[in-house]
């Protein structure tokens, strides 16, 4: 396992981090100097965010069914109003729907459950995105 995250704008990188790492990290985010990590098994299996520990947007990659392709989401929180909205990071925006924006509190419960079962937990919602990165 792999842990890319961003300190003072460096990607710096952590094999086999604890858990207790990613959280710490997590709960300190802004969307200045430090504002994105990746917790990855492989290039089609990673759980990854951006923007602040207040205001952030988290992204979950697995592989499709062949083992030989992946599916992209993106997660959020089941709500019947999703309007457009953008989240900041060091690197720009990032847009997104506004249950889509979620709080280092609930990545840390999404990064914990990926990091100990490679899941995403049924309370939240995933919007598919992989088209986007199919060219």
């Amino acid at each position: 396992m792999k842990f890319q995250y961003e300190v003072d704008n460096h990607v710096m990188e952590d094999i086999d981090p604890d858990i207790d790492f990613v959280i710490n990290f997590l709960k300190q985010m802004n969307n200045i100097t430090s504002s994105f990590c990746t917790l990855s098994f492989n290039d089609f299996l990673f759980i990854q965010c951006a923007g602040s520990k207040s205001k952030m947007t988290i992204e979950y990659r697995s592989p499709d069914k062949s083992g030989n392709d992946f599916r992209h989401f993106v997660i959020g929180v089941k709500s019947l109003i999703k309007t457009s909205t953008k989240v900041p990071y060091s690197g720009g925006e990032i847009k997104v729907r506004t249950n889509e924006v979620l709080n280092s509190d609930q990545a840390v419960v999404l990064f914990k459950a990926f990091f100990n079962e490679r899941v995403i937990l049924s309370d939240y919602v995933q919007r598919e995105t992989t088209e986007i990165f199919k060219s």
